[in-house]
């Protein structure tokens, strides 16, 4: 009795020796809920189609659609407005403001009467244009070629050996010597 349990039904019908006239096919509990809802969803959808076209439908299509596209509602009209005319209209008052403004900077900036020399600019300025532009000898020497200056050039002039000795005196050798180096 041990391997029976008391309210188990094989044992309740060993004891009786009834056999039970029902009989239920496997795994009926476990798929019955599924196929119960499966029934109410068939029965609760209609059979008939939810498309229906009308008899005249297609001789008429045609028709139908030539006075759709033949004359368009007028409420849907949109509005164009052309390029050419809007940039027609910005073109007089672009080239009167040109003119303007080119009258203006030609009286206020452009009528110096200074004129630029190299005597004008600082020794800053010179310096970072010398620092900033690449300057070769061959270019020094292709400028200059013109002017070379020969020792007959310098004859009215008359340095004596008294104004040399000053000039030697007064400048720092030690300068000379670090120019040598």
């Amino acid at each position: 009795m041990s391997n029976h349990l008391k309210n188990s039904e094989e044992f309740l019908n060993s004891i009786s020796r009834k056999k039970n006239g029902f009989s239920v096919p496997k795994n009926y509990f476990n798929s019955i809920e599924e196929e119960i809802n499966i029934k109410l969803a068939e029965e609760h959808f209609k059979n008939k189609s939810g498309f229906d076209i009308p008899n005249t439908y297609f001789k008429e299509f045609e028709e139908n659609l030539l006075v759709k596209v033949v004359s368009p509602s007028p409420v849907n009209e949109t509005k164009v407005i052309s390029f050419k005319e809007r940039i027609s209209k910005i073109i007089p008052t672009t080239v009167a403001a040109s003119v303007l403004l080119f009258i203006g900077l030609n009286s206020f900036i452009f009528d110096k009467t200074e004129e630029l020399t190299i005597d004008t600019l600082t020794e800053n300025e010179i310096e970072y244009w010398l620092n900033s532009s690449d300057i070769y000898l061959n270019d020094i020497a292709i400028v200059e070629a013109e002017n070379i200056l020969e020792e007959n050039d310098f004859y009215f002039s008359s340095i004596g050996d008294e104004i040399i000795e000053e000039y030697m005196y007064s400048i720092d050798n030690s300068y000379l010597l670090y120019e040598l180096n």
